[in-house]
Parts: C-alpha cells; structure tokens; sequence
C-alpha cells in the first residue's frame, strides 16, 4: 500500500483517482454496518485519502467477471477517463507497476 500511496498522490495533480474495493463482506456472515465502520476506521486510520467501495459477495463476483478479475486479491485495474480498463495488475504492485498503471489511465 504503502507505494500506491506514493503514486496516487504523485498524479493526483493529473487526475488520477483512486477507489479502493473491499472484499470484507464476503468473509463469514459479517453486519454490514460494523463492517463499513471497521473499513472506514482502518483506512481512515492510515489517512490513505482513497475512497472505499464496500462491496456484498454478489457484487463482489459481479465485478470479477465483467472485468475477468482473478479470484485471489490484490488484483489493480487501471481505467482510462471513459470508463475503459486500460490495464490489469495481478498480485502486489510496487512504485514501478502503478506508475504503469497511472501513466495507462491518464493517457487517454
């Protein structure tokens, strides 16, 4: 995380938005308001500055196959100013990788 931070906030400045997904509600049978409010604290507590999406497993499965995710996390996916995915990061990314992903998404 600590590298996609460095790279969010180097092209912030170019439009680069970053939206995390979470995939906590897929775990067992959780409330879905003490999940939201864990998620939130967790990364409010890092003062990440990304939004979080907080998915249910239907939408999370939804998500997986409309853009061919692959089942384990961390997976990245980099969309360009029309919506488009414009590049796919498979497992942990370093300052390299999301400068990639970055530079894909702003190009267009």
């Amino acid at each position: 995380m600590p590298d996609l931070v460095k790279v969010a906030a180097e092209y912030k400045d170019k439009g680069l938005d970053v939206v995390l997904v979470s995939y906590d509600l897929q775990i067992g049978k959780p409330d879905p308001i003490k999940t939201r409010e864990r998620v939130e604290r967790f990364v409010n507590d890092r003062k990440w500055g990304f939004d979080v999406a907080i998915l249910p497993a239907a939408q999370i499965e939804a998500l997986q196959t409309r853009y061919e995710l692959p089942a384990a996390i961390p997976a990245t996916l980099a969309f360009d100013r029309q919506g488009r995915v414009v590049q796919l990061l498979d497992g942990e990314g370093d300052a390299t990788a999301f400068r990639e992903l970055a530079q894909a998404a702003l190009r267009n």
